[in-house]
């Protein structure tokens, strides 16, 4: 590099001088900045060779299953204010975590199920267990009624009634605990008793039943004219049962058929190909399986159907689910004489399967959707029936919500009190069409059905009076006579057109 001198001349000698270039203020600048873009791609460089190194760590030297789990578990247990309220906290936070791993926003069916949920599961499913036959209904305040009480079974046999407030059970008092508390205690070993105490009415009533093996999965009667078919579950017995109906009805020589699938959500998905074999022709499609990568795979019928059936009315409402939901198409789309009443169903047109895990628990996962012979999806659209029957809405759960110290009075005001009006005219106690409002003739209303019932006469909407009508509606509800259900009393209708 050429350097800049100065060079000083006297007589006797020259002088040479090296010079330093000073840079001026722009050059600087350019200077500074070359100064740090080196800089920046040496930092840069240092950072992803970093980062490089970090990512390889995480990957090979963190085990997310073990050690982060236990150091979390660690962490509950020697800081958490709650740790002494949850008993056996190492077997909690192991299912809690596995449930949390296992639950996805956009897939509500797929989650884990401990060994104890898994046999439930099954229970729920096959509605076969050892107990004494009943159909459990829990309101907001978590109080159980008996929804249901299934044909031949201990409880029907000693008793009980749909429709009545479950307040005991042995020596426990069971309000406000739940249906699956009380469905623990009432299911036990076979030639055990137990005994129920209910409320019904302003009465206790005490039943000493003893547990044996119950099938609810399904029940038939013969009428008039047609058959009634309950199915509540399509689990693994499901269809030998209905096959053994379906023979009492032939043996009847009856050629209509009222299937009753309300309420009834799913099950096994063979279930419902073998139950539309019995009414389908042979190799008829079920439905169709379409999994993740588009494969599909059609199912169809095997069984040789029933012959002598003309004409079928189904049932539905909004708790007619899956199985239900394929059964309910495929009839719809394959035999030719089926009508369908009541409400949409419920819209769920995914399968799952269950797939068993070292610790006796098992991973319920969603595997592939389904779409009927005529490609139809039903997932969030529900199946529309052919004649719109809605329930009542005193008939559900959510008219049964006040609490102890709430009650309403003349001149009061609001939806119970309108539901309440409906309800005691659908039991035969007449008043002015005055909706929401309590007027005099609603009072007049409740003084006449507490005489009727034998109860203290009170004018007023309370939880004792709710109880009441509940227990009677229900058992009214559940006897099938068609005047009490609208839904039921269309089916009969159309069978007799």
């Amino acid at each position: 590099m050429n350097k800049e001198v100065l060079i000083i001349e006297d007589k006797n000698k020259k002088t040479i001088i090296e010079l330093e270039k000073i840079a001026l203020k722009k050059e600087r600048k350019e200077i500074r900045n070359k100064i740090l873009l080196i800089l920046f791609f040496i930092v840069s460089i240092l950072i992803s060779f970093s980062f490089g190194m970090f990512y390889q760590y995480l990957n090979t030297s963190i085990d997310y299953t073990t050690n982060i789990h236990k150091e979390i578990n660690s962490i509950f247990k020697n800081n958490w204010l709650y740790i002494n309220e949850n008993e056996k906290f190492d077997e909690y936070f192991y299912n809690k975590s596995l449930k949390g791993a296992t639950t996805f926003e956009n897939d509500p069916y797929t989650n884990y199920l401990t060994k104890s949920e898994t046999e439930e599961f099954s229970k729920n499913i096959n509605m076969n267990f050892v107990g004494v036959g009943i159909g459990l209904e829990e309101d907001v305040n978590k109080n159980v009624y008996i929804e249901r009480v299934y044909n031949n079974t201990p409880g029907s046999e000693a008793g009980l009634l749909a429709g009545d407030l479950i307040y005991k059970i042995n020596d426990e008092i069971v309000l406000e605990k739940g249906s699956a508390y009380i469905r623990e205690l009432a299911i036990g070993q076979e030639g055990t008793i137990v005994n129920i105490t209910v409320k019904r009415l302003d009465k206790e009533i005490t039943f000493k039943i003893t547990r044996r093996m119950v099938d609810a999965s399904s029940y038939g009667e013969v009428k008039d004219n047609y058959y009634y078919l309950n199915i509540s579950s399509f689990g693994l017995e499901t269809v030998n049962n209905v096959k053994k109906l379906l023979l009492e009805m032939k043996r009847n020589n009856l050629t209509s058929l009222i299937i009753d699938l309300r309420n009834n959500g799913g099950g096994y998905l063979t279930s419902a190909q073998e139950l539309l074999g019995l009414f389908l022709k042979q190799g008829s499609i079920v439905l169709k399986q379409v999994d993740s990568q588009g494969n599909q795979d059609i199912v169809y019928t095997k069984d040789t159907p029933f012959d002598f059936i003309e004409k079928v009315v189904i049932l539905q409402n909004n708790q007619s689910a899956s199985s239900s939901e394929v059964f309910i198409l495929g009839m719809k789309e394959q035999f030719s004489n089926t009508i369908t009443v009541g409400e949409k169903t419920y819209g769920k047109g995914v399968i799952q399967g269950q797939i068993p895990l070292s610790d006796g628990g098992t991973l319920k996962i969603t595997t592939a959707k389904w779409i009927s012979s005529n490609d139809v999806w039903v997932e969030k659209n529900g199946i529309d029936p052919d004649y719109l029957v809605e329930t009542p809405k005193f008939l559900t759960s959510n008219y049964i919500a006040l609490k102890e110290d709430v009650s309403y009075r003349l001149k009061d005001a609001n939806e119970i009190i309108s539901l309440t009006r409906d309800a005691l005219k659908y039991i035969g106690y007449e008043s002015e069409e005055m909706g929401g409002y309590f007027d005099n003739s609603l009072e007049q209303a409740i003084i006449g059905f507490q005489k009727d019932q034998g109860i203290a006469e009170n004018p007023v909407i309370d939880i004792n009076l709710q109880r009441s009508i509940v227990s009677v509606v229900k058992n009214l509800y559940q006897k099938q006579g068609y005047e009490y259900d609208p839904q039921l009393k269309q089916a009969i209708e159309l069978i007799y057109e």
